[in-house]
């Protein structure tokens, strides 16, 4: 179920303005009075192609000042700040996810391995569609999704940025790294990445080392989805030697439906320090305790070094091992320990607790 259809179904008899071609987000506000008349609903597809979103929702709550009003984007809200001063305490925003592992496990025998191969896009996950797809797909995204909110004037590198990051995925990098790759400076290196940022494409997951000795410093850049990071690395079926990173993508996947508005990297973070420990992901509660959580391509024989050195400077918390399956005398014995051995929907589980 596509943004269009879900809206749809969710407001009835409602008034459809389609910024997709681009005219009616140019709409003159007699035009969108004749659109939206006896209706107190309307929805604005693909907002984000409007030549001036907020003016279109200004001249809609001109026209019907009761109308409830539901935009939807493909790649985040880049006018997300522009149409919320015209709503006020009225606006809120809502991030559709990808397709959860509880959604996927239970549809087919190789679900789990597929999840992570295909992705988490759902035109993707059901089709039988090959990595020669994803290319389209992203420049399908580029040219629809983010080029008409940032206006980059070099199209060519941001696409050499776009798929630099997804070739390291998951890796920790320095800005200067990524612009002697690309070819760009430091500067527009930067602002690039902050417009992929908010565009959803990428998550920089910042590190964590308050009150420890030899933390790293480097911030981890994630794809936001791991079927692209297959398709750009040439991976045709999950290994043991990407299975690891591809469970982080999702796992983070996961994470984010309950942060998804974590611009300041405050909510979800990862630690390492200089002694080989590590963390995959921290998540972090309003109540000051910390979620500690280690992705692991199986449970047998895992080593909790790394749980016990953290929770010596910050006991408060919970510990989690996620991996594709969770046993459970596997998971009992991890209890024992003090940590929870689970799939990512058993994590998701047990953080909305």
């Amino acid at each position: 179920m596509g943004k269009t259809t879900l809206a749809r179904s969710l407001c009835a008899d409602s008034a459809h303005l389609d910024c997709e071609d681009g005219q009616s987000g140019e709409a003159t506000a007699l035009a969108l009075h004749r659109i939206i008349e006896g209706k107190n609903r309307v929805i604005i597809d693909e907002i984000h192609r409007a030549r001036n979103p907020a003016a279109l929702v200004r001249h809609i709550r001109q026209c019907a000042p009761d109308s409830r009003i539901l935009a939807t984007s493909s790649a985040g809200l880049g006018c997300r700040d522009q149409i919320a001063s015209v709503l006020g305490e009225t606006f809120a925003t809502i991030t559709l996810p990808a397709l959860t592992w509880s959604e996927v496990v239970k549809t087919r025998a190789d679900a789990r391995t597929r999840r992570l191969a295909k992705g988490g896009l759902p035109a993707f996950f059901g089709d039988e569609k090959g990595p020669a797809e994803y290319p389209a797909w992203l420049e399908a995204f580029l040219a629809r999704d983010v080029q008409p909110i940032y206006g980059f004037r070099d199209k060519g590198a941001v696409e050499r940025l776009l798929l630099f990051l997804l070739q390291n995925s998951g890796a920790d990098l320095e800005v200067s790294q990524i612009s002697r790759a690309v070819g760009l400076s430091t500067t527009t290196i930067a602002r690039h990445l902050t417009a992929i940022e908010e565009a959803r494409f990428l998550t920089r997951v910042l590190p964590f080392s308050s009150g420890m000795r030899g933390p790293c410093k480097l911030a981890l850049f994630y794809a936001f989805d791991p079927g692209l990071v297959c398709a750009v690395r040439g991976w045709l079926r999950v290994s043991s030697e990407n299975q690891e990173l591809l469970l982080r993508h999702v796992v983070l996947q996961h994470i984010q439906t309950l942060a998804p508005e974590d611009k300041h990297g405050t909510v979800i973070r990862y630690w390492r320090d200089h002694q080989n420990h590590k963390l995959d992901f921290l998540f972090f509660r309003e109540n000051g305790e910390i979620e500690a959580i280690d992705c692991q391509s199986q449970l047998t024989g895992y080593n909790d070094a790394s749980f016990r050195y953290f929770r010596k400077f910050h006991p408060r918390g919970r510990n989690f091992v996620v991996a594709l399956r969770a046993q459970r005398a596997q998971s009992m014995a991890f209890r024992l320990a003090g940590i929870t051995g689970v799939d990512p929907a058993g994590l998701l589980k047990r953080l909305l607790r």
